[in-house]
């Protein structure tokens, strides 16, 4: 799990080197802990079982709809 937070890191800091590095990790440590979440719902069926398919993509969640840094500390539960 390492090794893949470093990768995610390491690209992060490649495609913007001025970002603060703090909040480039903690974004890389979620990404990967949000996939290693995935794994543990995978299964397998039979295709002739499958009525309906919802494809999630993470990255364009967090591009589009996930509320940005700013706005999660200003939310408070209801």
């Amino acid at each position: 799990m390492r090794i893949k937070i470093q990768t995610q890191f390491l690209d992060a800091i490649r495609k913007n080197p001025h970002a603060d590095e703090g909040e480039l990790l903690y974004e890389a440590k979620r990404k990967v802990s949000a996939e290693t979440d995935i794994r543990n719902y995978e299964i397998a069926i039979p295709i002739s079982e499958v009525q309906s398919v919802n494809v999630f993509d993470l990255e364009i969640y967090e591009k589009f709809f996930a509320p940005k840094r700013s706005e999660r500390k200003t939310m408070r539960r209801r």
